[in-house]
């Protein structure tokens, strides 16, 4: 799935990244709660999933370049990484319709 798809279905639904913290800018541990406002649906996401739609929200990364984040940044492989966020990103759309 595309950056640019995902996102516009997120802002469709008038997404909304509900974060507990105090800064608002960096994701607690907790996670966070996805509201998709439209849909009238509720998502928790754990950390990493939080992460993952606060950077497509702020276009600060495509879908396409955040499993060579994850990979670089952490102790996985780029394939398991690519597999892991295509899950994430395939099950985040399937929610928002």
């Amino acid at each position: 799935m595309s950056n640019v798809a995902l996102a516009d279905q997120l802002e469709h639904t008038r997404a909304a990244l509900v974060l507990a913290s105090a800064s608002q800018t960096e994701v607690p541990p907790e996670g966070a709660i996805l509201l998709l406002l439209k849909r009238g649906k509720m998502l928790t996401l754990n950390r990493t999933g939080a992460w993952i739609v606060a950077r497509l929200l702020e276009n600060e990364l495509t879908s396409g370049s955040i499993p060579a984040f994850f990979a670089q940044n952490s102790n996985i492989s780029p394939e398991q990484a690519n597999t892991d966020i295509e899950t994430f990103l395939t099950q985040l759309s399937q929610h928002i319709h």
